[in-house]
């Protein structure tokens, strides 16, 4: 793993908390990430979409990634700490893999944005495919920006981020409203950004490898509200 840096990207303490150090995983703070000519773009709005626009998170490593802090609540298996004994790790070691947490079409933000409280879900849907013509929708590629893979194939999306995020902000400010779901309004952007990385990599010929296993509870509208509230309760 001397090659490998994977930055572990949270907004609180209690994330970081769930972490056991390993010399290849980067605590990155996100509120504490120096954005540079993204600066604007600094806010828990745009959430692990700004690790994309930072220019200094793993100096020579060969190959790099990003996944949450939360790793360890939102799946059960493998942790975190030993991912780099997962049976398809080393796959990444081909150059035209990406690793990932878990695979999900991009046909699901068909219906997902309207279900998670934009009022006009199909407009964003369209927005985004409106940068991918073609793109197979069926395509199981990598979700919630948990990626892990050759530098030259991180470069190529943070390029892309870079590409679309001022766009992205003027389309979601003037359509991405979502009058009562404060969880979701909370983080408006960082879907719009997530669904850009969906299409970018439907777009690619990049081989997909998931490795973990989505713990049952995480998507449980309960437990995402009891999330968002410890988070704001920690900012206080």
């Amino acid at each position: 793993m001397s090659n490998v840096k994977i930055a572990c990207l949270g907004h609180s303490p209690r994330q970081f908390e769930t972490i056991p150090h390993r010399g290849w995983l980067i605590p990155t703070y996100l509120d504490r990430l120096n954005l540079g000519f993204y600066s604007d773009f600094q806010s828990n709005e745009w959430a692990e979409s700004r690790a994309f626009l930072c220019d200094s998170l793993f100096g020579n490593s060969k190959y790099v990634g990003t996944v949450t802090a939360s790793w360890n609540t939102k799946f059960y298996h493998p942790l975190l700490e030993r991912i780099d004994r997962h049976e398809q790790f080393h796959n990444v070691f081909d150059d035209n893999t990406v690793l990932t947490g878990l695979l999900e079409p991009f046909y699901m933000w068909d219906t997902m944005f309207d279900y998670i409280g934009f009022t006009d879900g199909k407009k964003l849907s369209s927005f985004v495919k409106s940068y991918f013509k073609g793109i197979d929708t069926n395509k199981l590629v990598p979700l919630s920006n948990q990626v892990i893979c050759h530098k030259y194939i991180y470069k190529g999306l943070c390029d892309f981020h870079r590409s679309v995020i001022h766009e992205v902000k003027k389309f979601v400010d003037r359509y991405g409203d979502v009058p009562d779901n404060p969880l979701t309004k909370s983080r408006r952007y960082a879907y719009l950004m997530e669904a850009m990385t969906m299409g970018y990599f439907a777009s690619k010929t990049y081989n997909y490898v998931p490795l973990a296993k989505l713990h049952p509870n995480w998507y449980n509208p309960h437990a995402a509200a009891k999330r968002y509230r410890d988070d704001n309760r920690q900012k206080q």
